[in-house]
């Protein structure tokens, strides 16, 4: 192409840049910006925190209130989007919101706190109540009750049965 067809050519297309920040910016269909949580929706099991490679999702939980406590950081999130794809409930998804600069690190904290589920044998808090809801539904009835059992009574009644049955 000759010198003046480039010249033609650029001038035929126009501005191709947008003024950013003074000038919003639609971000395109598919665009992974900032992840939430549905509080209505999450159940608590902390699939999202396991799959996130920055480390940006943590789960504690607080025994003495009873509390499960899921914080994302996004000082640390890299927008990977791999907590949308594992939650089992669809509770995790992507916004197209991308702007978001503070001078507080405490706005980079998104949290949802869920109430803990006690154990019917020895009371101890042992997983979201939402979450010992959602397995009990996919149980038999006749075996329900063990959805509210802790993991350690648990396996000492495991233990027992073993050792009656003598397997």
């Amino acid at each position: 192409m000759a010198r003046g067809g480039l010249l033609a050519k650029l001038v035929s297309i126009g501005i191709a840049t947008r003024r950013y920040p003074y000038e919003r910016v639609e971000p395109p269909e598919g665009f992974r910006g900032k992840i939430v949580v549905d509080p209505q929706k999450c159940v608590g099991c902390g699939a999202c925190a396991r799959v996130c490679p920055a480390r940006a999702i943590s789960i504690e939980d607080d025994e003495e209130r009873g509390i499960r406590r899921i914080a994302i950081f996004y000082g640390r999130c890299i927008f990977c989007a791999r907590c949308v794809d594992v939650c089992p409930l669809n509770a995790v998804s992507t916004t197209k919101e991308f702007e978001l600069a503070s001078n507080e690190s405490n706005d980079l904290l998104y949290v949802v706190e869920h109430p803990m589920a006690r154990c019917i044998l020895c009371g101890k808090p042992f997983a979201p109540q939402k979450l010992v809801a959602y397995v009990a539904r996919s149980m038999k009835e006749e075996t329900r009750w063990l959805a509210m059992v802790c993991p350690e009574c648990r396996s000492r009644i495991v233990a027992k049965v073993k050792s009656f049955v003598g397997w």
